[in-house]
């Protein structure tokens, strides 16, 4: 029988953290990535994997007609029709799916929750395979994280926006998230886990993306726990407490485990980037695309390793499993400044995740508009998206950037590592490195930025010298 997911796309608000790229009424989920809108992302990778219909939760009136207004000017956007519902602005993730799943299609396997900030394409069909195939309370999405840890944060000091997550021997199930700061002070094992599993291995180098399988036993948890605001920082560690409890019915309200610390003994292994070797001989369909065998590369490997594994799948009956996306596979959510400039960056590169944009590299690695004019000594170089009707001023210098629709550069501008939105224009001689430009920006001749965000139509002075600054109209 053909298997039917009811999906839902969490589209969010204005997001004051990526301020200020959304003043002056700029929506996060139409923020343009690779020059394309934010939310064109998951519904072009919907519609590869055959979904039809998604229901897009906005926050705020607002952001809905503006949402609502795209959609309908981009008809059934990548083949996916979709229904906007409005929740309020203080409303997390949990409340928002709490919202609107009274109105889901009951009879459905599942329910897809994607977060409208995730440019990924990790294969989509085998996870939803996964998740009915093992029976699983919920499988959530993991990848190894593209930045190190120690990268992030000063020795001595824990890592910033790591997610720290629990796994049973054979990383099939999620025993244990924990992502919020405050619950890191103190990281504690559930006691039941290690006992009924005999270890848990805890992880700091996979990231969950925020894209989620759900069962109706799940939703109704989730309906029955108000207080569960937040799906990754609430609604899936609750999960994890609940599967802990030995016959415990969907829906019963979790009790507070017995907790191990992580830090002593057998209840825990803390994990090395490096342990990803073993996951092979885990195998099991909770696991992903990763695992290695012999007929690894053959089309439709994974849905016959799915379809044949037996028990390992139903391993994760009434659980949560994780699904862990292929080392090949992109995953990158749009959730802080930081992260803007470095996915932009990524979909600009033919060796990392151009293809997610649809658009096709030139021989010198770069998307150069064909009604983009370049002047004299004007060079674009590789891992750089040049958008429709830009000009490029002479002897320019355009490297590792995306540039919008309808720019202007002036003659002796340097662009590094930088997005330029819709409508920028640079005067003589500017300079631009490690920055974001919002749309209709500019910066005056002579005058340079580092390290900076410059907010919608905002005007950077003549000959000033911008670092590390924020700069938007008041």
């Amino acid at each position: 029988m053909e298997s039917h997911f009811e999906v839902v796309i969490l589209a969010g608000g204005d997001c004051k953290r990526l301020y200020p790229l959304t003043s002056g009424g700029v929506v996060k989920a139409l923020l343009p990535v690779g020059n394309r809108p934010l939310l064109w992302y998951p519904l072009r990778h919907l519609a590869e994997a055959g979904i039809k219909t998604a229901t897009v939760v906005a926050i705020g009136e607002a952001v809905a007609g503006r949402i609502s207004s795209y959609l309908q000017q981009h008809a059934a956007a990548g083949g996916v029709a979709c229904k906007v519902v409005t929740v309020s602005e203080d409303c997390g993730t949990g409340d928002a799916l709490r919202a609107v799943a009274p109105a889901l299609d009951p009879s459905a396997d599942g329910v897809v929750v994607y977060s409208g900030d995730l440019v990924c394409d990790a294969p989509l069909p085998a996870m939803l395979v996964a998740h009915r195939l093992g029976g699983a309370l919920a499988t959530v999405l993991v990848s190894a994280r593209r930045v190190a840890p120690s990268s992030e944060t000063k020795p001595g000091k824990a890592p910033k926006g790591v997610d720290y997550l629990g796994l049973d021997p054979s990383r099939r199930l999620l025993l244990f998230s924990a992502s919020h700061p405050d619950s890191l002070r103190d990281l504690r094992v559930p006691l039941a886990a290690v006992q009924r599993h005999g270890a848990v291995e805890v992880r700091s180098d996979l990231a969950d993306h925020h894209l989620y399988v759900l069962s109706r036993p799940a939703l109704q948890l989730l309906a029955s726990k108000p207080n569960l605001s937040s799906i990754k920082l609430d609604l899936i560690p609750a999960l994890c407490r609940h599967q802990s409890q030995p016959d415990a019915p969907p829906g019963t309200p979790p009790r507070a485990p017995a907790s191990a610390s992580a830090g002593g003994g057998a209840a825990a292994a803390a994990a090395s980037p490096g342990a990803d070797e073993r996951d092979a001989a885990a195998g099991g369909a909770a696991g992903g695309g990763g695992g290695g065998g012999e007929g690894e590369g053959l089309p439709g490997a994974e849905y016959m390793r799915l379809a044949h594994c037996g028990a390992g799948a139903r391993a994760t009956a009434g659980r949560v499993a994780i699904y862990k996306a292929p080392d090949t596979s992109f995953c990158g959510r749009v959730n802080t400044l930081q992260a803007y400039g470095d996915v932009n960056r990524e979909v600009a590169a033919p060796d990392s995740a151009l293809h997610l944009t649809g658009l096709t590299p030139s021989r010198y690695d770069n998307v150069v508009a064909a009604s983009a004019t370049l002047g004299n000594k004007a060079t674009v170089g590789p891992a750089c998206i040049v958008g429709e009707h830009s000009a490029i001023g002479d002897k320019c210098s355009v490297k590792r950037s995306v540039i919008g629709s309808g720019c202007k550069l002036g003659a002796g501008c340097k662009v590094i590592n930088s997005v330029l939105m819709d409508g920028v224009a640079l005067g003589d001689g500017a300079h631009v490195q490690n920055s974001v430009l919002c749309a209709a920006a500019a910066v005056q001749d002579g005058a340079a930025l580092k390290d900076c965000q410059v907010g919608p139509g905002f005007v950077v002075a003549a000959q000033a010298d911008h670092r590390g600054e924020t700069l938007a109209r008041a």
